[in-house]
């Protein structure tokens, strides 16, 4: 089966500015699109937390949606790099959309939904971190 998406023909400029425009409600008080050779590659933005800013980066990933079309029986032109981009953010844009779904609903505060893609002093993400060290969160319980 397909992944979600896979059809779009929405442009990687709209999905970027839903993106952004649900971020902005949401309480983002900034917001920068990162880019890689020309091409939009992640959003990064910043939400106070207490007093204190905290930042988040959400990637876009379209070399693993090029893989992931490739091995499945869709139309040729679904399997290409270029639409595989616009698929990505997509999915980035829909994952967005439900994880503030999570803080209208009271479920969660956006922090809470974002934390994986909170950026740590080193640079990377919070999931980044613990992939590199995966016992450093399990050790703040500890009392290290």
């Amino acid at each position: 089966m397909p992944i979600a998406n896979y059809t779009t023909t929405v442009s990687i400029d709209r999905s970027i500015n839903e993106i952004q425009q649900r971020l902005g409600k949401a309480g983002a008080n900034a917001i920068l699109i990162e880019y890689d050779a020309g091409e939009p590659n992640a959003v990064s933005f910043a939400i106070e937390l207490g007093s204190s800013p905290v930042h988040f980066r959400l990637p876009a990933k379209p070399e693993g949606v090029h893989h992931a079309l490739a091995g499945t029986r869709v139309e040729p032109r679904y399997r290409t790099e270029e639409h595989a981009k616009k698929v990505a953010w997509r999915i980035v844009r829909d994952w967005v959309r439900a994880q503030l779904a999570l803080v209208e609903a009271e479920q969660a505060t956006l922090a809470e939904a974002m934390l994986p893609y909170a950026i740590t002093n080193t640079g990377r993400t919070l999931y980044e971190e613990l992939e590199q060290r995966p016992g450093a969160l399990l050790a703040l319980g500890s009392g290290e």
